[in-house]
């Protein structure tokens, strides 16, 4: 937190409350900045590097971007199947369904590029759910 942050309603206790009404409104004022430049950037009325430049002489951050990341993980997982072809399947419908449960993911795009059902290895008999 910087300087210019507010430190919110338990910083306003006691005899700063002047001070700490100061803060919160200057603290109001900052965010209002930024989403005023951030709005005129994405409406092309305001360069980007026009509106960092300004948010800097602010002592603000640069504004936000937006990044779509793609992001490679490999995952093992043991599931029940009668072949490799279906214990794909079933791997890659558990991985997205999980992707796309989980929380504050948003705009998530999940591709299969890369399968490999005939890397998958036989375990030991399912001797639970045979």
């Amino acid at each position: 937190m910087n300087q210019h942050q507010s430190q919110g309603p338990v910083a306003c206790a006691g005899d700063h409350a002047q001070t700490c009404a100061a803060q919160h409104t200057l603290a109001q004022l900052r965010k209002e900045i930024r989403q005023q430049f951030a709005r005129a950037v994405d409406a092309e009325a305001l360069e980007l590097d026009l509106a960092n430049g300004m948010l800097e002489c602010f002592d603000m951050q640069p504004l936000n971007h937006l990044w779509k990341v793609v992001v490679t993980v490999p995952i093992t997982l043991e599931v029940r199947a009668e072949d490799a072809e279906s214990a794909d399947e079933v791997a890659s419908s558990l991985i997205e369904n999980a992707l796309r449960n989980a929380a504050d993911v948003h705009e998530l795009d999940v591709r299969w590029n890369e399968r490999h059902p005939e890397d998958a290895e036989p375990g030991g008999v399912d001797t639970e759910n045979p």
